[in-house]
């Protein structure tokens, strides 16, 4: 296949062999010596008009023509010659064809997925074995420039599926091929009530392919593309028989996912596989349940006898129909809608039922299929291209432009797009409501008022039902369908951030007496009759109607739940508006339950269990943050003790400045609060002191007496508890706090942090002591002490269970081997370290240890490999808002260019870092000013002092964002 394409105004010839499943079945061997020549003779006839066969997908053909005459010839001579051949099959070869003209850009050796192709390929299928079809487009480009002999007939206008408007259609006769054919495999060709859509299907490819399997009876699947293998199918109920496929399909999902779209889209692709036609019966506007059978017989047009039963009567004139009957909207009717289908599943093996509704119908033969949102753009899409590849996207995108016309998106809003999708979680109704806004607001005038969405996304057709024209309307339909007691758990439900539990929900949705029983009274308003309930119970019900989602987690093994973002919106503005004191006490019980979580991590995180803690807690770190907005504002003694209890796991999962400057502001509200008498208010005292030291050593390494005034305090109350647990561990911050102050007392504390840690049998604090003791005996110049303690923490993080806690003291230990000039062995460690940071995702930690082993190949010479380090770690940094972090990176690439004999580049680089640390107020350590001030002393003497200034205030002056984009592209 050639890759030079015409592009522009192409005309497509689409052909397809008619009937080849049964003979490929029959006689393989014969079919593929006919193929070859089918083959043959389609390839010499668009090679004979100067056209390209661009694609070839089994036994059916796709060509491409700079000129619409071009093409017609190649259709005419094709045909003509397939008439003529001698087949070695039973029967011959018979080929449809299809032509149609329009725009069309190729890409490589294909084309760009366009209206065109989709046309053209409509067209084709339409036809008939022998017919060739034209579109009204390429018919017009012909009048007048006809072979002789030869006239288009004039078939009308059709319906197409998947198409929004008719197309008028043209048959190409010859007097040397048949010109008989049956009418056009059509919509128009199959009785049905399917209505004309008025805006264009979007995406679902995946979804379109596995409801059409699972409908089509099993010879005819082969006709259909595999699902994918990333969604596994549902399974049909019971009542299947081989060969029969689905007799009765729901679609289920919560609303606004495009059920009904998705089951017309659907019904119009299977029509021509039901000869008595598809029927869509709308449900949403009845409100009695007896009105079931008569909507239905009344869609068929029905001819009702006096006093006969109509269930009877709807048995027996369909009993021998095939035909497909879409029941759209059951949800409010359920269980008429399941005696209904039930009753015709029984009496009619030839029907097929496909249902939409919040719900499944519930009975024997059914099968569920659940509609998930459109697929979301992820952050990295950063191209109009990328961006469009997902459906949510395309959606906002093409009714925007429906709505305004000038619409376009930009580089500049493109990422808004993208948080609009995602936070109407791919929703298409919400994404429509969305995006008919642009003709009155920007898209990020739009994205900021989406906290109040509710009010936002209004106006939709007039000609919608009228719960699908405003956001709230959609989901009041949904809430006042349920019962009291269910729309009471989803109220509370509400109050989670980001999924949960099943033992987090019954701690939240629960409210119990002193014996632990179920309050009915709480859940049920005095109108109901009290009864126990089982949560469970209630919990799967929200499953089963859509509400709640639940999540599966291959490496988890108990399941998650959660709601849709729209959906616990809602839920919470309802749980706000209950004057029950509902929205205080369900708040209240959500963070009694993260505190007693925290509760259970504390000795879990300092322990060979840490990754699973961590990995746990990461999991439920929104729920933490609502924990402690809520904990903060009425219960901070609660807030406390979370912060405090999480004390190893904040470094791994707060990367940012921001988030741990927050954090910080929040120890310090609640330590600074009176102290309560007890033991246990002293605990959690020394514990937030604890954390409050790490973070800030963390976030400002050298010494601070801020920071070293915690953990005196701390080690101070630890003491007064006489706790030996407690106490080692505020020793080691406080060791930490001294890592850059006073060696001898820093080596104090170390050692008896490390005779504590032995009395106790505490491995990690073991090892992490005397990889502190390490570090503060290189300062003393003490090589014997510090190797003896380096020899025992490498025995002690070996050991099975702990290499994980392993990575803070590698990087100590490579440090060390550094300072004593063991290279080798400094990137061994730090190069471990990267990795066991990485299995525990400690992203921070993972981006120093990267950090130092760039600093490690840049001081050993290896520039190249020490730059591509950096070129990774200078945008994290950046992004986390590591200012200081990023000045350091600058530094390391000035270093760099010295070292490369370019002292311009050197001079920018060194004068951006010197303004960001001005600006941010850190200053080097003493360890970075030696080597800081011998690398200015050599750019000094490699360049003259005037081009010296010049280059230095030019890197002053850029932004950091020009700064990094400096290192990353120039050279």
């Amino acid at each position: 296949m050639s890759a030079n394409l015409p592009s522009g105004t192409v005309t497509f010839l689409f052909t397809d062999i008619e009937g080849s499943t049964p003979l490929w079945e029959r006689e393989p061997g014969r079919m593929r010596l006919a193929l070859a020549q089918h083959d043959t003779i389609l390839r010499q006839a668009v090679a004979d008009q100067h056209g390209q066969v661009y694609k070839v997908i089994g036994d059916a053909i796709q060509a491409a023509f700079a000129l619409p005459a071009e093409a017609l010839a190649a259709a005419l001579a094709a045909q003509r010659e397939l008439a003529a051949v001698s087949w070695p099959t039973s029967v011959p070869l018979r080929v449809r064809m299809g032509l149609h003209t329009g725009p069309a850009e190729a890409a490589a050796a294909d084309y760009t997925t366009t209206h065109t192709l989709n046309r053209v390929a409509r067209i084709m299928a339409a036809a008939h074995g022998g017919q060739t079809v034209l579109s009204s487009e390429t018919a017009e480009l012909m009048r007048g420039d006809l072979p002789a002999g030869v006239r288009l007939l004039d078939l009308g206008q059709h319906r197409m599926k998947g198409m929004t408007r008719r197309e008028h259609l043209f048959q190409l006769n010859a007097p040397d091929l048949p010109g008989q054919f049956p009418a056009l495999a059509t919509l128009d060709a199959v009785p049905n009530n399917l209505p004309v859509q008025l805006t264009s299907f979007i995406g679902r490819a995946q979804e379109l392919a596995e409801i059409r399997e699972l409908l089509t009876p099993t010879p005819a699947l082969s006709r259909h593309p595999s699902p994918s293998p990333k969604r596994e199918l549902p399974r049909s109920g019971e009542g299947e028989g081989p060969g029969v496929g689905v007799r009765l399909l729901t679609l289920t999902g919560s609303g606004g996912t495009g059920k009904t779209r998705l089951s017309l889209q659907v019904a119009a692709d299977l029509l021509p596989q039901f000869p008595d036609g598809a029927w869509l019966v709308e449900l949403a506007p009845l409100a009695d349940p007896a009105q079931v059978p008569v909507t239905v017989a009344a869609t068929l047009g029905m001819q009702l006898l006096p006093g006969a039963p109509l269930l009877d009567s709807l048995a027996d004139y369909l009993r021998a129909r095939q035909a497909l009957l879409v029941l759209d909207n059951c949800e409010h009717l359920i269980a008429a809608c399941a005696q209904f289908a039930n009753h015709l599943l029984r009496q009619c093996p030839r029907i097929r039922f496909l249902a939409s509704s919040r719900e499944a119908l519930g009975i024997a033969g059914e099968t569920t299929y659940h509609v998930p949102s459109l697929g979301v753009p992820d952050e990295r899409c950063d191209t109009l291209p990328a961006l469009l590849q997902f459906d949510a996207a395309r959606l906002f995108v093409e009714r925007a432009q429906a709505a305004q016309p000038r619409f376009a998106p930009t580089t500049h809003n493109l990422g808004v797009i993208v948080q609009i999708c995602h936070r109407l979680d791919g929703i298409p109704l919400a994404i429509e409501l969305a995006a008919a806004r642009v003709k009155l607001l920007s898209v990020e005038q739009i994205a900021v008022r989406l906290d109040d969405r509710f009010r936002l996304l209004t106006g939709g057709s007039r000609a919608a039902l009228p719960r699908q024209q405003t956001l709230r309307a959609l989901i009041d339909w949904s809430y006042d369908l349920l019962s009291e007691p269910e729309r009471a758990l989803l109220r509370r439900l509400s109050v989670f951030v980001g999924g949960w539990t099943l033992e987090a929900a019954e701690a939240v949705g629960e409210e119990k007496d002193e014996g632990g029983r179920m309050k009915d009274e709480l859940i049920h308003p005095s109108s109901f009759r009290l009864h126990p309930l089982d949560f469970l119970d209630l919990l799967s019900q929200l499953v089963n109607k859509s509400l709640v989602v639940v999540d599966d987690d291959p490496e988890q093994m108990a399941r998650r739940y959660r709601l849709l973002e729209t959906i616990r919106q809602y839920a919470r503005d309802r749980l706000l508006d209950v004057e029950r004191g509902e929205a205080a006490a369900a708040r209240d019980r959500h963070l009694t339950y993260f505190a007693h979580l925290s509760d259970e991590a504390e000795p879990g995180l300092r322990g060979p269990d840490a990754p699973d803690w961590s990995s746990r807690l990461t999991r439920e770190l929104d729920n933490v943050r609502a924990a402690l907005n809520w904990g903060l504002e009425r219960h901070p003694e609660d807030a406390l003790t979370i912060m405090g209890n999480l004390m190893y796991f904040w470094p791994i999962v707060l990367t940012s400045i921001a988030e741990r400057e927050w954090l910080l502001g929040a120890l310090a509200q609640t330590v600074a609060l009176p102290a309560v008498e007890g033991a246990a208010d002293q605990r959690r005292r020394t514990r937030g002191l604890m954390t409050a030291g790490v973070l800030l050593s963390i976030t400002n390494p050298a010494f601070n007496e801020r920071t070293y005034g915690m953990a005196v305090e701390a080690v101070h109350l630890a003491r007064q508890l006489d706790d030996p647990v407690l106490l080692a561990h505020a020793l080691s911050v406080q060791v930490t706090a001294l890592q850059y102050g006073d060696a001898a007392l820093a080596r104090a504390i170390a050692e008896e942090v490390v005779a504590l840690a032995r009395r106790q049998h505490d491995t990690y604090l073991l090892a992490s002591s005397l990889g502190a003791l390490a570090w503060v005996a290189s300062r003393q110049g003490d090589d014997p002490a510090r190797q003896a303690a380096i020899a025992e923490v490498r025995r002690l993080v070996g050991r099975a269970g702990y290499v994980h806690r392993g990575a803070p003291i590698l990087i100590q230990l490579a440090l060390a081997a550094r300072m004593r000039g063991d290279l080798a062995q400094a990137r061994a460690d730090l190069e471990d370290a990267v990795r066991v940071y990485g299995q525990v995702h400690d992203t921070l930690s993972e981006l120093i240890a990267q950090s130092e082993l760039a600093h490690l190949l840049r001081q050993t010479g290896q520039l190249g490999p020490a730059q591509d380090v950096y070129r990774q770690t200078i945008p994290k940094w950046r992004d986390m808002g590591h200012r200081s972090a990023v000045a350091n990176q600058l530094e390391s690439f000035g270093f760099i260019a010295i070292a490369q004999a370019q002292p311009r580049r050197a001079a920018r680089l060194l004068g951006a870092a010197e303004a960001l640390r001005e600006v941010v107020g850190t200053p080097m350590l003493d360890e970075e000013r030696v080597e800081y001030d011998g690398q200015v002393a050599a750019l000094r003497a490699a360049l003259e002092q005037a081009r010296l200034d010049e280059a230095w205030a030019a890197g002053r002056a850029l932004s950091i964002d020009q700064a990094i984009e400096y290192t990353l592209h120039e050279t």
